[in-house]
């Protein structure tokens, strides 16, 4: 099924799970399109990607925004939570409930208006190397989100977000030996129903906005007010990292050892490093942007989560909902998820976390 135009400039199609999206566009100017987003990120959730760099077939010189996400999806270890954030996610919560009950490689713990609590089931089995992927992990949720909000009617709807390093010991049983923190999430993802396109090329940009409606259940006139909360330079020096001067050389001494008697194949050793971070998201932003002019990138990314506040990546890939794949969409699930899975959740502070590696 196609999208279909309708007579007020909206369009809208069906889905692969059969919601119903419809998409409003409106023009929006070019110049300063992505100001007011930049700007937003001081007080409310949302990101900001932007490339500068042109390759065929890998970049292309694209802005994207999205600001105040109606839904968001954060895990740790193999607990997931789907959280509404004002009463649109409430009805896209409506809409998930019925899909993610009855399925075997998870299980509803708790479910409201506004939040759904899933346990991931841990395998019964051993999966061999080229079905470990479909051992149940957090990715089994999403799966069966992306199935039902899926179709190539659109490229840009979809997740917006990252994930941890921790992900991957849901694919390999290794026992963890360093104690994680409680507040740490191993994935962020937001699902936006407004997002900002700018075309560098066209010098053009618009706003898509989007409602969804499934089974009697709709966003459409559903409150979208979701409240400011003003960002705050964190309170407190963290320490310089969670190594000792010299700590970190020994233990590659150690390891340097076992590589000469046969013990150690590959070891990647690691360790953290803490930053306070007292510039408001926005000033990073623009902070990279500005060196971004000097100097091209393929693509750059500023995040504020609520609970982190800012993260900023230079470098990013993505992915959509329409089964393709976009340049400048969604930041790599690399160090701008890792910087941010460990700071408090709970706190209104910004504190950047720089690591190089963990286990």
């Amino acid at each position: 099924m196609g999208t279909t135009e309708l007579s007020d400039k909206a369009a809208h199609y069906q889905t692969r799970g059969g919601v119903l999206v419809t998409r409003r566009r409106r023009e929006t100017p070019y110049a300063d399109a992505i100001s007011g987003y930049i700007d937003a990120l001081d007080s409310r959730r949302g990101a900001v990607f932007s490339s500068n760099y042109e390759y065929p077939g890998r970049y292309t010189r694209w802005d994207t925004a999205i600001v105040d996400p109606p839904l968001g999806i954060s895990s740790r270890e193999r607990k997931l939570t789907i959280e509404a954030y004002n009463g649109r996610g409430e009805a896209l919560i409506s809409i998930l409930a019925g899909r993610l009950e009855g399925h075997a490689e998870f299980a509803i713990t708790g479910k409201d208006a506004r939040k759904i609590e899933i346990e991931i089931a841990r395998p019964d089995r051993v999966f061999s190397e080229e079905e470990r992927s479909r051992a149940p992990t957090v990715f089994s949720v999403l799966r069966v989100i992306v199935d039902l909000f899926h179709s190539a009617e659109d490229g840009n709807i979809g997740f917006y977000g990252a994930f941890g390093y921790d992900l991957a010991f849901q694919f390999d049983p290794v026992a963890p030996k360093l104690t994680r923190p409680e507040d740490q999430r191993d994935l962020l993802l937001f699902l936006p129903d407004e997002i900002l396109i700018v075309d560098h090329h066209a010098a053009k940009a618009w706003i898509d906005r989007y409602d969804f409606s499934f089974d009697g259940m709709t966003t459409e006139g559903r409150d979208a007010e979701i409240a400011p909360e003003a960002f705050k330079p964190a309170d407190r020096m963290p320490p310089r990292g969670d190594h000792t001067p010299g700590e970190y050389a020994e233990l590659v001494k150690r390891a340097k050892e076992s590589f000469r008697r046969g013990d150690l194949f590959e070891v990647v050793p690691g360790q953290t490093f803490f930053e306070r971070c007292e510039a408001r998201p926005s000033e990073i932003s623009r902070s990279g942007s500005r060196r971004s002019i000097r100097r091209p990138i393929p693509s750059s990314s500023t995040w504020a989560t609520r609970n982190t506040w800012s993260a900023h990546r230079r470098r990013c890939s993505c992915g959509s909902m329409d089964g393709g794949s976009r340049p400048v969409r969604s930041p790599a699930p690399s160090s701008a998820a890792r910087m941010r899975s460990r700071i408090p959740s709970r706190s209104s502070s910004c504190s950047i976390r720089r690591r190089t590696s963990r286990s």
